[in-house]
């Protein structure tokens, strides 16, 4: 069986409720992960273990990744694929949004200095 046939069956198998639910379980994932590692970092001097706490929020965000994809994608390829690109793109618009956001904060403090 050719890949072009693979891809034919994977598309035909996954009705468009599968696809929907694999975009929006991307970047709802996504979402999740970033503002889980955002607040694993942003506390992580309020706790006496750490790595400990910096390590189980880690393995959650690991968890809720492989857990919603197996459940999502099943042994689909399409599938797999729309919910990795969901959540990729969800992780570079919130970086992208992250990093405008610091420089507007460090830009107004430099300007509040002068």
């Amino acid at each position: 069986m050719n890949s072009a046939t693979v891809w034919t069956t994977m598309w035909q198998q996954a009705d468009i409720l599968r696809i929907l639910l694999a975009l929006i379980s991307g970047i709802v994932v996504g979402f999740i992960y970033f503002q889980s590692l955002r607040w694993s970092v942003n506390r992580i001097h309020t706790f006496k273990h750490k790595w400990t706490v910096f390590g189980a929020v880690a393995l959650f965000r690991i968890a809720l990744f492989f857990t919603v994809l197996v459940l999502v994608a099943g042994k689909n390829i399409a599938l797999l694929v729309i919910y990795l690109l969901a959540f990729f793109f969800t992780k570079i618009l919130i970086i992208w949004h992250e990093k405008h956001r610091l420089i507007q904060d460090k830009s107004k403090d430099e300007n509040d200095n002068v």
